[in-house]
């Protein structure tokens, strides 16, 4: 193939073999543990479907490991083989493998990866006695002779017979300009693979994709679709000319009602007829009902054209930063109305109200629809982690059954990508430290197996991820003894310490409870990193731990990075955004019940010490000072998980939606802020990092453990 041609299907090549290969790996995990009919179809499919692109896009290695594998899954449902465990550990180093040359494909165009000892190692696992079977090779094409069917072939009808499927057999003629006669051809047989099982394909599959055949072939297909279906699916292909849809004559023993279509144009078959009717589907049909047959096929076409359209993310991003120039734009508008006051103004100021509104809701409604199309399932991420844990539970003997609940949860695809490496140091963590060995958990009197849970849901605009494990949950005292062993607090500070403030020590920097290192873990920087990418886009992390029942990591991530509503405050001369997802109550309070505790100051609410940050201390190293004695204060109270902390600012100035703006490399990182946005007076406001200001209140009041 032309590398000029290449180049233009490449795109859509390398977006569906990530497809496969994730399905792949799902699938042959699943194998493992339930080895159905329907399952062995679907990975043959898959491993089929690869094979074909990959050979029409001239790339050997690819194609002849996945015809390695097809040929594992064709004997496994045909039973011939039986699953074992050195098939499905040689049938996922092939996905590795996979997985590389997938890469390589995609940064240069080739695929170099060797694959001759793994190519050897499926074909050893298969009895070299029991050869596969291959689809017959005719060289006849689109002609009324009789189709020459193997033995295997006729019982395959046979049996889709008794299951209700109709045979159909379908004819395609390609343009006689086609140049790429392969792919138009093996893209035929991945559309109607999706809504059946192809049974025989003349010339071969192999001839196919060899390009060794005219401008035309024939096909059997076993499927319950219809002929509009079918024709749907096919005349969606460019350079295809013709395509005649038939039923089998040799399931129905009558006369086929003959389907032709051309493209760009499908006509409405009758069912089959009676044998006793001369076949004339069209003309005979009354205009009306031909009318009608004609408008509902119009429908039927649009509804298969236009579902999903492939958009590249710079696009969507560059989008989305419009919208939010719209918002702040919204603001502004908002607020030069709320300015005018003279009563000349009132007639000018509805029509602004007015405008402004519609303005609003326009806004609102194409943020929504942006944001809709950036979102993904977060089994985008899940997907990948049933393979790891198998091979954690593995390596470390271990008897592990993980659950995922949650999958079809959505959130935006900026988030999904720095939310996987988090979860998988805590999931390694969760198998490694949380699941004992399997005699320790039949001392307790627990199952051998252990048990992970991994889930999502959505919770107001946030996402909610929770990881459990029901394993020996977190060594309080170990924690502590390993923290004052690593300097990180004094023998002092971890006698008074809470179970709680002492669980949240593993989230520091060099603290590791492992008796050794490994190369799971033991360095004590897993969890350190888990905190610190969840903190860096806003998201809180809670540890709850049981011990002898379990741990329990919970996740809040926000929706989207882009747009948040945020609280006003002004602080001295500045105005900063405190995130609203964050304030649990804004409140006065009186200056007089303010108490200093170690150099701390705090206030008593609920019966429970309070810590408070004033933002003019930590924003400003001065400011004026008031002649006139303060006798009240404004505070908001901010939380992360059960830590709170409240920050006391000169006024608030009420909500507003805000797009956040990042400070920049030159700025650099600076502690208790988290970005900055634009007000609709023009003017810069900084967004307040909250888990940062409650790792500095947390951080003071560790100081108060030692007096």
């Amino acid at each position: 193939m032309p590398s000029e041609d290449m180049q233009q299907y490449m795109s859509v090549f390398l977006d569906e073999a990530t497809e496969h290969i994730e399905k792949l790996e799902q699938s042959i995990l699943s194998l493992e543990h339930s080895c159905t009919s329907d399952l062995l179809q679907e990975i043959f499919r898959s491993a089929h479907t690869l094979k074909g692109s990959s050979r029409a896009m001239g790339f050997g290695s690819m194609g002849e490991l996945t015809h390695a594998m097809e040929d594992i899954f064709d004997r496994l449902r045909r039973d011939e083989l039986v699953v074992t465990h050195d098939i499905v550990d040689a049938l996922f180093k092939a996905i590795d493998i996979l997985k590389s040359l997938k890469e390589e494909i995609a940064n240069g165009g080739v695929d170099q990866t060797d694959t001759t000892e793994i190519v050897k190692l499926l074909r050893g696992l298969i009895d070299p006695s029991a050869s596969p079977t291959r689809i017959a090779d005719s060289s006849t094409v689109c002609t009324e002779k009789p189709i020459s069917l193997t033995q295997t072939e006729q019982i395959a009808i046979s049996d889709a017979i008794s299951t209700g499927a109709m045979i159909y057999d379908i004819k395609v003629e390609l343009d006689k300009d086609c140049v790429m006669k392969s792919v138009r051809a093996l893209m035929t047989l991945q559309r109607l693979e999706t809504i059946g099982i192809l049974i025989h394909i003349s010339p071969s599959e192999q001839a196919l994709e060899d390009e060794d055949f005219e401008f035309s072939f024939e096909l059997l297909l076993a499927t319950d679709k219809s002929i509009e279906d079918i024709n749907a699916e096919i005349t969606g292909i460019s350079e295809i000319s013709i395509v005649v849809v038939t039923p089998y004559r040799a399931m129905i023993g009558m006369p086929a009602s003959v389907q032709t279509a051309n493209v760009g144009t499908i006509c409405e078959a009758d069912s089959v007829p009676s044998p006793d009717i001369e076949h004339s589907p069209i003309r005979e049909k009354p205009q009306k009902m031909e009318d009608e047959e004609s408008s509902k096929e119009e429908k039927k076409m649009t509804h298969h054209v236009a579902q999903t359209v492939r958009v590249d993310v710079g696009r969507l991003d560059n989008l989305l930063n419009l919208v939010g120039e719209l918002v702040i734009d919204q603001t502004r508008i908002n607020q030069l109305v709320s300015q005018l006051h003279s009563p000349l103004d009132e007639e000018i100021k509805e029509l602004l109200q007015e405008a402004a509104a519609h303005f609003g809701r326009i806004t609102g409604d194409m943020q929504e629809q942006i944001m809709k199309a950036r979102m993904l399932p977060i089994d985008n991420v899940f997907n990948r982690f049933p393979r790891m844990m198998r091979d954690l539970s593995q390596k470390l003997n271990k008897e592990i059954d993980f659950v995922i609940w949650g999958r079809e949860t959505e959130l935006d695809r900026s988030v999904i990508e720095v939310i996987g490496d988090p979860l998988i140091h805590i999931l390694r963590n969760s198998v490694d430290h949380g699941i004992e060995a399997m005699e320790q958990r039949e001392a307790a009197g627990k199952p051998r197996c252990g048990t992970v849970r991994l889930g999502a849901r959505h919770e107001e605009n946030y996402i909610v991820i929770e990881i459990e494990d029901d394993g020996a949950g977190i060594d309080i005292a170990k924690v502590k003894s390993s923290a004052v062993r690593k300097g990180l607090i004094t023998a002092e500070i971890a006698e008074r310490m809470s179970d709680k403030d002492a669980t949240n020590l593993i989230f520091h920097s060099g603290l590791s409870t492992a008796e050794q290192v490994s190369d799971i873990s033991g360095r004590g920087v897993g969890m350190d990193i888990v905190r610190n990418n969840l903190i860096r886009f806003g998201a809180i992390i809670d540890v709850d731990s049981r011990p002898g029942k379990g741990t329990r990591f919970t996740i809040k991530l926000p929706l989207t990075l882009a747009i948040i509503r945020g609280l006003l405050v002004r602080v001295v001369s500045g105005v900063y955004v405190i995130p609203l997802a964050s304030v649990i109550e804004t409140n006065i309070i009186d200056c007089g019940s303010i108490h200093v505790i170690n150099g701390q100051e705090v206030i008593m609410q609920r019966g429970m010490a309070l810590p408070l940050l004033h933002l003019d201390n930590l924003y400003y190293s001065e400011r004026e000072t008031s002649t006139v004695r303060q006798t009240s204060t404004y505070i908001v109270v901010v939380g992360s998980a059960d830590r709170k902390v409240g920050l006391v600012v000169d006024s608030m100035l009420g909500e507003q939606e805000i797009v956040i703006k990042p400070l920049g490399k030159y700025i650099g990182d600076i502690r208790g802020v988290s970005g900055a946005t634009i007000l609709g007076d023009g003017r810069i406001a900084l967004i307040v990092d909250v888990n940062g200001l409650i790792a500095i209140a947390h951080e003071e009041k560790v100081k108060t453990y030692v007096s």
